[in-house]
Order: C-alpha cells, then sequence, then structure tokens
C-alpha cells in the first residue's frame, strides 16, 4: 500500500488512515511511519483515526515536518490517535478544518485565525483549557462549526445553583458572546454522565 501512495499517487488531494472514532474498538494502531516520507503538493485532506508513529518510538519531528510541508491543506483531523499528545507542528495557513486533542486545538487556534471549523475530540479536557480557547475565538471571524467535549464534575441530576454547574454555564456563555454568529455548534460532556447539548440550548443557561 504505501508503494502505491508513496511512488504512483503524485496527485493525491485527500488521504484518511486509521479506524475511525466509532470503529473497531481494537487496540492496534496503523502505523504512519512510512507517511512522513510522502509528499503529496495537492493533498488538501487528511484524517488519522487509530494511529501512531511505530512501536519504536514516535518520531514527533518527521510529522511535523511533514505537515508543514503540505501547503494546501484545508482539513487536518487527527481522531483517538496517538500523535495527539504529541503535537502537531505547524499545520499550513491554507488550514480550514482541524479536529485534535484539546492542547492543539487551543495551540492551532492561536495561529490560524482563518479557521472554519474547529474541532475537540478529547474527552478529558478540563474547564481551564475551553477558557484558553475563548481569547482565540474572538480572532475567528470565519469560523462557523465549533464542537467542545469537556470533562464535568456534573450529573444529569445537578441542580442550576450547583457552584459547579454555574462555572461550566458561564464559561459556555463566553463561547457564544465570543462568538455569537456561529451556524453550528456541539458540546459533548463526559464524567459521571454523558450529555449532549446543542447551541440554542445553552443559552438558558
Amino acid at each position: 500500500m504505501w508503494d502505491m501512495l508513496l511512488k504512483r499517487c503524485p496527485g493525491l488531494e485527500e488521504l484518511t488512515l486509521g479506524s475511525p472514532p466509532s470503529g473497531c474498538h481494537s487496540d492496534y494502531k496503523f502505523d504512519l511511519s512510512p507517511m512522513t516520507k510522502g509528499r503529496w503538493p495537492k493533498l488538501q485532506s487528511l484524517v488519522l483515526g487509530r494511529t501512531s508513529l511505530g512501536t519504536a518510538g514516535a518520531d514527533s519531528y518527521s510529522f511535523q515536518k511533514f505537515i508543514a510541508s503540505h501547503r494546501n491543506l484545508k482539513k487536518f483531523h487527527v481522531i483517538r490517535s496517538g500523535l495527539s499528545r504529541m503535537g502537531v507542528g505547524s499545520p499550513p495557513a491554507s488550514l480550514e478544518s482541524f479536529a485534535g486533542h484539546a492542547p492543539d486545538v487551543v495551540d492551532v487556534a492561536t495561529r490560524h485565525h482563518s479557521l472554519k471549523e474547529l474541532i475537540m475530540t478529547s474527552t478529558d479536557t478540563s474547564l481551564n483549557l475551553v477558557q484558553c480557547l475563548l481569547p482565540c475565538l474572538q480572532r475567528m471571524p470565519l469560523l462557523e462549526t465549533l464542537a467542545l467535549w469537556i470533562s464535568s464534575p456534573f450529573t444529569m441530576e445537578s441542580e442550576p445553583n450547583d457552584p459547579d454547574y454555574q462555572d461550566y454555564a458561564k464559561v459556555l456563555q463566553k463561547v457564544f458572546q465570543c462568538h455569537p454568529k456561529l451556524s453550528n455548534f456541539t458540546l459533548m460532556c463526559s464524567g459521571k454522565d454523558f450529555k449532549m447539548v446543542s447551541g440554542p440550548a445553552l443559552l438558558m443557561l
């Protein structure tokens, strides 16, 4: 497969590797080490599911160099990947859609103000990280889609006057204040209960 991709697909525009989050639940991760040697000038979309950079130790530099070299990349999603906590480097200015682990989302959002879609894929995101994202949102006039996944201390039975509930409500209200023109907002909470809330419902918090 790698021989075909590296030597016979110079015009590659989209590449998806590794099983998706809702796919098989095997611990196997697709080794991306050979991919870092590839250079596809027309590559616009890269989606990485269950992937890693080999079992002998990850080479984060080669991966980050690979990302930076693809100047036409518009969509870059890192989903349930072993790469998530290594940093994604410096995606090109052409990037329009990014999905990844919370620290990477904040890092990319800090440097890419022309994003149209921003998706947080990790389940252990603290409220502090979401707060770090707020200044970035104010500098993203083109942002249309935002998805946040945070770890919440309250349950479905929590009362509105619960201090923890109030803290989260205030931060989420600030998200809308930073970017009131979002056309698609998704909030995912993980903790004692799982809860998904859409934008309009949050206005009532």
